[in-house]
């Protein structure tokens, strides 16, 4: 095996890195001229065991430092949900909490109107466009969030009405209502593809923020039923 300075190898040690799931690499040894002894390959082994021990480490603190990261990013979201002044408020505070923390770069919602059409309510950052309604069959993407209900995750995508602009990663989170989804939240970066751990948060995201919508649209509801019943009231007693 050749070396940096030219020379060429002729021993080779290799002692594995323990990983808290699996091996997380190796350590490997290279001598020139004479073999490894014995107590070569236990000096190796010792080294290689605090080498794992730190790399556990490390993957510990990325993990506690991604939930505390999480865990914010909830409450952040729930305060926005809890004393926005009305759906379209909240859903403004939401796409940019979501924009801005848990490693995304945009957020966008898109609500479904009467008409079956999705409707943009919010983006973060917003890019100064009104795009046109959205159709279920206008991208594979959005049929599977609306059609099949499911998370779709799309990468390395080219430009598109719904793709929020200067990204080519992004999460097609249906926005699940009681009969069918209500609209879908679309996150997305330009960097990194979306990881198996990015799906599962967001998949939950989704859920919170199909429920903030649709206790904002049943409390309206409510409202204009009241409402209605007091005119007719009024009516009935004019009459009288």
């Amino acid at each position: 095996m050749p070396l940096a300075d030219g020379r060429m190898a002729t021993a080779v040690l290799v002692s594995p890195l323990a990983g808290a799931e699996a091996q997380a690499g190796a350590l490997v040894a290279l001598r020139v001229g004479r073999p490894f002894a014995a107590v070569d390959a236990h000096t190796a082994v010792a080294i290689a065991e605090l080498a794992s021990l730190e790399l556990a480490r490390a993957a510990t603190l990325r993990r506690e430092t991604a939930d505390r990261r999480q865990a914010l990013a909830l409450y952040e979201l729930a305060r926005h949900a809890l004393f926005a002044d009305d759906i379209d408020d909240a859903l403004h505070g939401i796409a940019m909490v979501l924009a801005r923390a848990l490693g995304h770069e945009a957020a966008h919602v898109w609500l479904r109107h009467a008409d079956d059409a999705l409707h943009r309510h919010a983006a973060h950052p917003h890019d100064g466009s009104t795009p046109a309604a959205l159709w279920a069959d206008d991208h594979e993407a959005l049929w599977g969030a609306l059609r099949e209900r499911r998370l779709v995750r799309v990468s390395q995508a080219a430009p598109a009405a719904w793709l929020p602009i200067g990204t080519t990663h992004a999460l097609v989170v249906p926005l699940r209502g009681e009969r069918r989804p209500i609209g879908v939240l679309i996150l997305a970066r330009a960097g990194t593809p979306y990881a198996p751990d990015d799906i599962e948060m967001a998949d939950v995201v989704g859920m919170f923020v199909g429920r903030v919508v649709s206790s904002h649209t049943d409390a309206t509801d409510s409202a204009l039923n009241i409402a209605r019943s007091i005119r007719e009231l009024e009516g009935e007693e004019e009459l009288a």
